[in-house]
């Protein structure tokens, strides 16, 4: 007779298919010793199920622990700007400022008239006395004051076409 030792350990953990296992059985009703040795695979398999039921079974405070923690996302207040973040808008806000500042006065000094770049100094010869500022001054002195004037004649030479005015002498006529 042939044993079907091969195929009892299969069917102690129940992974053969119904027409194999009701060969099994059908095997094992006629075989003693098929039989004896499905026992001992049905003890060893209660066993096997026995040990890794208590060693995968965590105890009742050990599987709080062994569970990971549930993700949770952090609720930020609204307007909950670090220092970092509040300095960084002030100096931007500065900058803009001045830079406002800036603008708005190089743009209000564009419609001013321009200003003269050069003062003109014009010297003048005469043979005649003339009224200065140092003649009207009045000296407490017992001497008189003497104004000197050249006996030389002028020269004989004109500036042709005359010169432009001064910016001084053109405002001195407007004035009087």
């Amino acid at each position: 007779m042939i044993h079907i030792n091969t195929k009892l350990g299969d069917y102690v953990l129940d992974l053969l298919p119904r027409r194999e296992r009701r060969e099994v059985e059908l095997h094992v009703a006629h075989c003693a010793d098929c039989e004896a040795a499905l026992a001992s695979e049905k003890a060893v398999g209660r066993l096997l199920r026995g040990t890794l039921s208590s060693v995968t079974q965590p105890d009742n405070g050990r599987l709080r622990q062994l569970m990971p923690t549930l993700p949770t996302q952090k609720q930020r207040p609204a307007f909950n700007f670090s220092w970092q973040r509040q300095l960084a808008s002030v100096c931007v806000m500065l900058i803009l400022l001045i830079g406002g500042f800036g603008w708005y006065e190089s743009n209000q000094n564009r419609n001013l008239m321009p200003l003269p770049t050069f003062v003109a100094i014009t010297a003048t010869y005469t043979s005649e006395p003339t009224i200065t500022n140092t003649a009207t001054t009045v000296k407490a002195t017992a001497e008189p004051t003497v104004t000197a004037v050249s006996e030389n004649p002028a020269p004989d030479f004109n500036a042709t076409p005359p010169p432009n005015p001064t910016p001084i002498a053109a405002l001195s006529t407007f004035s009087n």
